[in-house]
Formats: C-alpha cells, structure tokens, sequence
C-alpha cells in the first residue's frame, strides 16, 4: 500500500471521531490494506466475576448476527484467546500485531479449537490480533480475520498495520464519548447544546470553524482558552503551548504515543484536587454537515470535571471491579463534587473518601480524577447509536 493510500485511510480513520457509523466502512479498507478478509474492534466486560466478549465495531462485510452468534457461543474460548493476544501484545508501548499462529500452542491445536472450526465453516482460519489502548485493556482491542486460503499477516502487512492502528487507538479514544448523533454547526438542537464534551472545528490558522455551546462555556468562564484580537483560538497560559501548536499544525505527532493515546492529550487543573479541564486534539477531513474541511482542520474536545455529569457508575463496573461505595463516590465526582463534599455529602471522613478515590485512581489506570470522569463516560457512551440525518 503506497504512501498516499495510507494517508487517505489514516484521515478518513479521525473522520470516524466525529461519526461513528463510518467505522464499519474504515475496518474495511484497513483490512483489505493488510490483505484480510474483515477486521473487528473487541472490548472485555465483566459481571459477577464471569468475563464477557462484545464487538462494538465491525467490517461492513460481517453479517452482524452470525458475529454476534458466533461471539455466545464461543465467549469463554475467545476470552482465551484474547488473553493470548494481549499477553504477546502487551509487552511495550507500542502497537504490535500478532498472529495466532504465535500462540503458545501447535498449530493443530490451534486448528482444533471449536471456535476456529467454525471460523472455516464462514471460509475464514487465521486471525491477528493487539491491544489498541494499553491504558484500559479491556477495551480497544483489534482482530484481522484471514480466509483460509492463507496464513496470517505477513511481515509487510504487519508492518501497514503497525502505521495505520495508532491512529485506531487514538481515533477510538476520542471518539468513545461523542454522541453518534453529533452534528457541529451554526444551529444546534437540545441534544448538542448538552454534549458533556466542549468541542470545536479549527481552521489550518487557528480560526474557530464551528464550536458547541459547551466549548463556547468553557473558553468564557474558565482560565484554558482565550480568543485572540485575530479571532484565533489560543490556550490562555504558557503551560502545554508547544504541545498545543504541535498539535494543530504538526501531521506526524497524531498516533505518535502508540498504544497510550491518553498521552497526547493536554491536562489543565482548576483545583487543588487535580480536577480541571481535559484537551485532546486530533485532525479531521470530512463531516456531513460541513463536507470537505479545509485541510489540516483539527477537532478540539474539552471535558470540564468541575462541572456536572451524570455518570453510569454501574456500567464503569462492567469493566473494572468497582465496590458499591466506589461506584457511588464516582458518581459524585462526576457531578462535580470535591473530596470534602462527598465525604459530608456521604456522611463519611475525609480519610476515607480520600482513600476511595485512589482506589478509583487505581483500578482503572487513570492519573487524575478529569482523566477518571474522561474515562467513565467513555465506557458509558452508547455503541451502535445511528446518526440521525434529519
């Protein structure tokens, strides 16, 4: 695959951000750029200790229902051999591509597994596999399907697949807790004004092509951003400033952090506790609502933690072993709450709240308690959601 094929898929990879129906589509092209026959995007639940394999995307060529069949009837298998993929997958930063032939088993064995005959019932045998977000394993996880007419990837696919899956793993973070349904524009229904999530199209030159009312919100009333005379968007202080400019105007900085995608996103406390507003930036090329976008257009999201958000702390529990009590210290701090407030608001000490958070810190890898609240609407933001065209 030449270099300007690849960077046409890597573009139409970060319009998925903005709508997620394109996902089926790109799984597509990026398995036939790596001479597979589909490719999935895997993602690991959990409910009274029994693990759960789901597939929110899948290549526009599966037939949906035999996937999701195919996926009850050989969960406990799969969840195997996803172990299998992140353990081979998971040993650096980067996003490495594994076939299962490398499993630690014969290649008859492999063959033998009653997931991988029914595989070859659909003419389908080998698989490749990696974890796309290193910082929550259990989801973001990517498979190639091959015909049975050949082995896995080869050395130069795998090589394709390598440049093209950090910008997967970053495009699904992004995108994660962005409604499906989102139209950026001039004219704005209830539904957008009330995005959790600032966000805004910005021009080659750092003009504001379109912004939400919440972005609009937060560059008015918090010490982040500030418009300059020009009408150029530009972060109020001088923290993180090349970061920023590298991200709006750099091309080879996006996908740069691999399998840590959180990595490249910009942190900025409002309180002492570490709650403030969380940035990321990634380019985009083409919306419905606005069509071909001048190039090197980026979209900018911002999440407030200061400010209230209805968080499914039952559904984060899904995919992390959170207790009761941590379920409902979570909930508070997405709406907001201090350490303090919860704690009089829970009737409980300080100490211990305190303590519940870094357990919450803890279980689900994150920094801080914006990179927490980030995270739990990621998991609580529906899949499948179809974008309505009127």
């Amino acid at each position: 695959m030449d270099a300007d094929k690849v960077l046409g898929l890597v573009s139409r990879i970060y319009d998925t951000t903005l709508d997620k129906t394109l996902w089926p589509k790109v799984l597509h092209d990026i398995a036939r750029a790596t001479g597979a026959s589909g490719a999935m995007v895997f993602e690991l639940t959990q409910s009274a200790g029994e693990h759960k394999i789901s597939c929110p995307y899948i290549s526009d060529n599966y037939d949906p229902v035999a996937v999701q069949g195919y996926l009850l009837k050989h969960n406990r298998q799969e969840i195997l051999d996803q172990a299998e993929f992140a353990r081979l997958s998971g040993v650096d930063e980067r996003i490495e591509l594994i076939n299962d032939a490398e499993f630690n088993i014969s290649q008859d064995q492999l063959l033998a597994q009653d997931n991988v005959q029914d595989m070859m019932k659909f003419g389908l045998r080998c698989r490749a596999g990696t974890l796309l977000n290193k910082d929550a394993w259990q989801i973001d996880r990517f498979s190639l399907q091959y015909k049975s007419d050949r082995d896995g990837a080869t050395d130069a696919e795998k090589r394709i697949a390598n440049t093209i899956l950090p910008h997967v793993a970053k495009a699904l973070r992004i995108g994660r807790p962005l409604n499906a349904s989102l139209v950026l524009g001039a004219e704005f229904g209830p539904r957008e004004n009330s995005l959790d999530f600032g966000m805004c199209l910005l021009s080659p030159k750092g003009f504001p092509i379109a912004t939400n009312v919440e972005f609009d919100r937060i560059v008015a009333e918090t010490s982040v951003f500030r418009i300059l005379t020009t009408g150029q968007l530009a972060l109020a202080g001088d923290v993180d400033q090349d970061r920023f400019k590298a991200l709006i105007s750099g091309e080879k900085i996006h996908g740069a952090a691999g399998a840590n995608p959180r990595r490249q996103s910009l942190f900025f406390p409002l309180r002492e506790d570490e709650t403030g507003v969380f940035v990321e930036i990634c380019p985009v090329s083409e919306n419905e609502a606005f069509g071909r976008l001048p190039p090197n257009t980026r979209l900018v999201t911002a999440l407030d933690a200061t400010t209230f958000k209805t968080i499914g702390s039952e559904v984060v529990s899904r995919f992390f072993p959170l207790s009761k009590s941590e379920e409902a210290v979570l909930t508070l701090i997405g709406a907001g709450r201090t350490n303090r407030e919860i704690a009089d608001e829970r009737s409980r000490s300080l100490d211990t709240v305190n303590s519940q958070v870094k357990s919450l810190l803890f279980k689900t890898h994150t920094r801080n308690r914006t990179e927490l609240v980030q995270l739990a609407l990621s998991l609580a933001a529906p899949f499948g959601h179809t974008r309505n065209a009127g």
